[in-house]
């Protein structure tokens, strides 16, 4: 039977923030390599009013990983990507919040990461698996942590 050549992880998170305040985290690609594990670099090359095109370089112990994102906001609700440009065969994928609150003991956002990754012909699926598996925990603790450290403080 042939491996499966995608691969696909869907994660809710939660967020005390408010929902601007994440959407801005998401959308500073400047920071990416600041709390993004094994991201190297991070560039803008094209943006428009709902959209950025970006340049990324990551890296997998030897391995330089280039490749090209579209990151498109999708209503007040929603941030879509997609690769453009790289070496997998598609990278796809959201961040979609499910709900947002402000109460007695502050905001909280809730928002649902689902990825979808098709790996390049000549990979084979236990590398990508495991990159995959090593990349995406790290890269969503890194953006909990990039929006809570950079929260800003409530007004007494």
């Amino acid at each position: 039977m042939p491996e499966a050549r995608k691969l696909e992880i869907s994660e809710t998170l939660e967020f005390a923030a408010e929902r601007e305040h994440v959407f801005a985290v998401l959308m500073d690609i400047a920071d990416y390599p600041r709390f993004v594990p094994g991201l190297r670099t991070s560039e803008l090359v094209a943006s428009d009013a709902t959209s950025v095109e970006v340049r990324y370089s990551a890296g997998i112990a030897f391995l330089e990983i280039p490749h090209t994102m579209r990151m498109t906001r999708s209503g007040p609700d929603e941030l879509r990507f997609e690769q453009t440009s790289g070496v997998f065969r598609s990278i796809e994928g959201s961040w979609h919040l499910l709900n947002s609150t402000d109460d007695s003991s502050g905001p909280l956002t809730r928002m649902r990461y689902t990825i979808c990754v098709e790996r390049p012909p000549a990979a084979p699926a236990w590398a990508v698996r495991r990159a995959v598996r090593v990349f995406f925990p790290g890269m969503l603790a890194g953006f909990r942590n990039a929006v809570h450290s950079s929260r800003p403080e409530p007004v007494a």
